[in-house]
């Protein structure tokens, strides 16, 4: 499984969640894409002065998983196809949030059931949905469920986190997430810190990796952010102390996009959205200043 939060505080949504997929029997990766962004452009029946369908919806939802990534990405490349150029057809109900999730409730639908009957349980997930609503100009989150009846899918959900200071977890993390957050605020700090916390611990095998994190900027629109990871190391090697030393790890989606990059090898410098948080050492960290501390005192 994994661990996903959706949650509302300072006034926006945000989604969050570890990068580990796990394989039955095959072992594990932390490299999962879990968090993402889902282009949406709605047009309505009317002509505009083009002669062109009105536009109802241009925006960017964003949408997070937990558990089958074959069942979950084959939905989301899907619906990513439809969504960039819809039409909305009805004229006696306005085109809403509510709306466009019981469409996607529909085509999760569609997949699920495909997939259900080739993987039966190791293919089960369950995902947020998260955008701007043109009915009532907020962003709005949903949650939703797919069960099993009959050899087909079932697809329902509802409506959360619609007040400031509240959130839901997803996925095998999420009971360990709750227990940890019981007595703390709701804010993006809190959220963050903990999510880091039920990483580190190591408790839950199918949580690992790095946070994912995206949230929605001024215009109501959807990305996500890479992760610098800052803590306060300290090194013992053969009697000689390095540190406490603030270090910082950058890395998206798992990967150190600019470990190797140089400008001889490379044309393109990829520039996605960071973040920084401040965190507790752990065992990569901590590692990667003892590798480095090494080879400082190697070459004294």
């Amino acid at each position: 499984m994994t661990l996903s939060i959706l949650w509302r505080s300072e006034g926006r949504l945000h989604l969050a969640s570890d990068s580990r997929i796990s394989f039955a029997g095959s072992g594990a990766t932390d490299i999962g894409v879990k968090v993402m962004r889902l282009p949406i452009r709605v047009r309505g029946t009317e002509l505009d002065q083009l002669d062109q369908h009105n536009i109802l919806l241009d925006a960017t939802y964003g949408f997070s998983y937990a558990g089958s990534l074959v069942n979950a990405a084959t939905f989301k490349h899907l619906i990513e196809d439809l969504l960039i150029d819809i039409q909305y057809i009805p004229a006696d109900e306005p085109l809403s949030f509510i709306e466009i999730c019981r469409f996607l409730g529909r085509y999760s639908e569609l997949v699920s059931t495909e997939i259900m009957s080739r993987l039966a349980e190791n293919g089960a997930y369950t995902f947020f949905i998260a955008g701007w609503c043109p009915l009532i100009k907020n962003l709005r989150g949903a949650r939703f469920h797919l069960r099993q009846e009959s050899g087909k899918t079932v697809a329902t959900f509802e409506e959360i986190v619609e007040n400031d200071g509240t959130y839901v977890a997803l996925g095998s993390g999420a009971p360990e997430f709750i227990q940890l957050m019981r007595d703390r605020p709701v804010s993006w700090h809190n959220i963050l810190l903990t999510l880091n916390q039920v990483i580190d611990e190591e408790k839950i095998p199918t949580v690992g990796g790095d946070i994912q994190y995206g949230s929605f900027n001024r215009l109501g629109n959807f990305s996500a952010s890479g992760l610098v990871r800052v803590s306060n190391e300290r090194a013992v090697i053969n009697g000689q102390t390095f540190g406490p030393s603030e270090q910082r790890i950058m890395k998206y989606r798992g990967f150190h996009l600019y470990n190797d990059w140089s400008p001889e090898s490379d044309r393109f410098w990829p520039s996605p959205n960071f973040i920084e948080i401040s965190v507790p050492s752990n065992r990569e960290s901590n590692d990667r200043f003892i590798e480095d501390s090494r080879k400082l005192f190697n070459h004294s």
